[in-house]
């Protein structure tokens, strides 16, 4: 199964996500911070919902990274994700 890093700050959200993801097959990893980039990068699937915009960046993701940000965040005047997404690299692929 996939290696996959859930971030959530919500036990109501993360403890029942992660049972769906662990019962398709995946390895599942629940964090409320994002790890250091030497552990991040071995995740090829990330979920998040945080709510700290910017706090992922495609250059510490697995090089093949599958990212899914459920985190909405207001900065000036945008709605943004987790996810700095003109950062992410080639064969790296973000929702939404």
């Amino acid at each position: 199964g996939a290696e996959t890093l859930l971030l959530a700050k919500s036990d109501v959200f993360s403890e029942p996500f992660a049972h769906l993801l662990k019962k398709a097959g995946a390895n599942v990893t629940v964090s409320s911070d994002v790890p250091p980039a030497h552990l991040l990068s071995s995740f090829s699937l990330i979920v998040s919902a945080i709510g700290q915009a910017g706090s992922l960046r495609g250059e510490a993701l697995h090089p093949n990274a599958v990212i899914i940000d459920i985190s909405t965040n207001a900065v000036n005047g945008s709605t943004v994700g987790d996810l700095d997404k003109k950062t992410l690299q080639e064969g790296q692929w973000a929702s939404p």
